[in-house]
């Protein structure tokens, strides 16, 4: 009888403590709630490249998230874009194009493409 009391008494603390870790999300999960990415896409002109990124001069971004978490706009400017996945084969400096980017504060490549397409080259960009 003494057994079967202890065994009842650990079953239910341990069925407690399980219930305790559900309430409360691991460092884990919260980290990850802090750095989830979020996918932006904007149209701009290819005025650099390299086996590894392309410096995108974008047109104005009228929300995104920034370090400190706020969204807000961006203005038109030149930044670089880690191609990631994305094949550069067949774009050159020039081309104007359509992005689809992830936002990593947390790791480089900042800016990363997730898709990319040429458009024609008589596309009419909203650029300073």
């Amino acid at each position: 009888m003494q057994r079967s009391c202890v065994r009842l008494s650990l079953a239910v603390v341990a069925v407690f403590a399980i219930a305790g870790c559900k309430d409360k999300p691991s460092s884990t999960a919260a980290e990850s709630a802090t750095t989830a990415t979020e996918r932006y896409r904007v149209r701009g002109k290819i005025v650099g490249m390299s086996a590894e990124e392309i410096d995108l001069h974008h047109e104005r971004i009228a929300a995104i998230r920034g370090y400190d978490g706020t969204v807000k706009p961006m203005e038109s400017m030149t930044m670089p874009f880690g191609r990631g996945q994305v094949s550069l084969a067949d774009l050159s400096v020039g081309d104007v194009v359509d992005v689809q980017f992830t936002v990593h504060f947390d790791s480089d490549p900042t800016l990363r493409l997730v898709a990319i397409v040429k458009l024609p080259r008589d596309t009419k960009l909203e650029l300073p």
